[in-house]
């Protein structure tokens, strides 16, 4: 289906990241397949959710943002991300497809466009609760 996010797809990823629900980690994911920055994202999420605080340690909210949008392809469409990323030359990833810190802002839009043009998951999304 296009244009979704089911929170099916999430659950894992969300738990792996530090966010308490796959519901607010697909929003997260929702915001920034709509190229929100990360100061809109977590403006949202606090009005949206109250205290949203997830459980990160030390790291950056944007290395957590992209690691999010990273696991996620990982887990769902690793496959086809590494076609993807075959297919247009794209060498910023490693054999574990990680990008270093450097290449982290480059990496977030490479993960966008994959959702977009090949996933053909953009605006507007939808988030499905399909756990029961």
């Amino acid at each position: 289906m296009k244009n979704v996010i089911k929170l099916s797809q999430i659950k894992d990823v969300s738990r792996d990241c530090g966010i308490r629900f796959p519901l607010e980690a697909a929003e997260v994911l929702r915001l920034m397949i709509e190229l929100r920055s990360n100061d809109e994202i977590l403006d949202y999420m606090n009005r949206i959710y109250g205290n949203f605080r997830p459980l990160w340690r030390s790291t950056s909210r944007k290395r957590q943002f992209i690691t999010l949008m990273q696991n996620f392809i990982l887990r769902n469409y690793q496959q086809e991300f590494t076609r993807f990323l075959k297919k247009n030359k794209i060498q910023i990833f490693n054999e574990d497809l990680e990008a270093s810190r450097h290449d982290s802002t480059y990496a977030r839009f490479v993960y966008i466009i994959f959702f977009r043009e090949y996933l053909h998951i953009q605006p507007p999304i939808m988030i499905i609760d399909d756990i029961k």
